[in-house]
């Protein structure tokens, strides 16, 4: 995932150092120090990668009703996330503990280490809000939806669509800050709309007819129009068709 590239420049410096002959002179007193962070980082990484392999991927991603039924059946979805944050923390772990065992070397540039370490304790805490959106909140969403009486369904899936929608969206392409600023611009207008509203909102960005919205509402297209126009000038957006 993108977040990572906020790592790149300082980690990447303490890697590169990590590797020269320069480095490895400094580490006769302890030939051994590189290995636990090396360890825990190859750890975590594996740990994210087998954590991983248990995701539910059959249905297309983009088909919602089938990717909700799926994630609604499976009794892994909670435990999959949470073994790839904890493959994360080993991950960070790991880069805090390299950052210790350049810390104070010679030849080694004096932002790096303190750099590298605030990136991935931030990189940590981007993805934890991700893992909470992705495996508890969407998890909970789909399973009320998928136990939901036939006349609440539609506003039950209109909910987990909204909480898909807020997903990507924490997964565009952007730079950890600037990301996790529009993250909170996002929640902030979210918040400000109404019950109605943003049943509304899911249905339309999930490409539905206003007459559609109406009728699995059980409203008229009108009202739809209504809601869907205080609902983008709410999240300030300018970029749904009109249908």
């Amino acid at each position: 995932m993108d977040i990572f590239r906020l790592l790149d420049r300082g980690i990447g410096e303490c890697l590169s150092y990590l590797l020269t002959d320069e480095a490895m002179d400094h580490y006769t007193w302890s030939q051994r120090a590189p290995r636990t962070p090396a360890s825990l980082i190859s750890g975590g990484v594996l740990l994210s990668l087998v954590a991983g392999f248990f995701h539910p991927d059959r249905a297309p991603p983009n088909d919602h009703a089938a990717a909700f039924a799926e994630y609604a059946h499976s009794g892994a979805w909670i435990a999959v996330h949470l073994g790839q944050f904890v493959g994360m923390m080993v991950i960070v772990a790991g880069l805090l503990a390299l950052f210790l065992v350049l810390n104070g070397q010679p030849g080694r540039s004096v932002w790096a280490g303190p750099f590298g370490a605030a990136a991935a304790v931030l990189a940590l805490g981007l993805y934890g809000v991700l893992q909470a959106v992705d495996g508890v909140a969407l998890k909970r969403a789909v399973d009320a939806w998928a136990t939901a009486p036939q006349a609440d369904r539609s506003a039950r899936f209109a909910s987990a669509e909204t909480i898909r929608w807020l997903e990507h969206q924490s997964q565009r392409p952007r730079t950890g800050l600037a990301r996790e600023a529009e993250i909170r611009v996002l929640r902030d207008r979210y918040a400000s709309l109404t019950p109605r509203e943003r049943e509304v909102m899911a249905l339309v960005i999930s490409g539905r007819l206003n007459k559609q919205v109406g009728g699995e509402l059980g409203i008229s297209e009108i009202t739809v129009k209504a809601h869907r126009g205080k609902m983008m000038r709410k999240m300030k957006a300018d970029s749904l068709p009109l249908r």
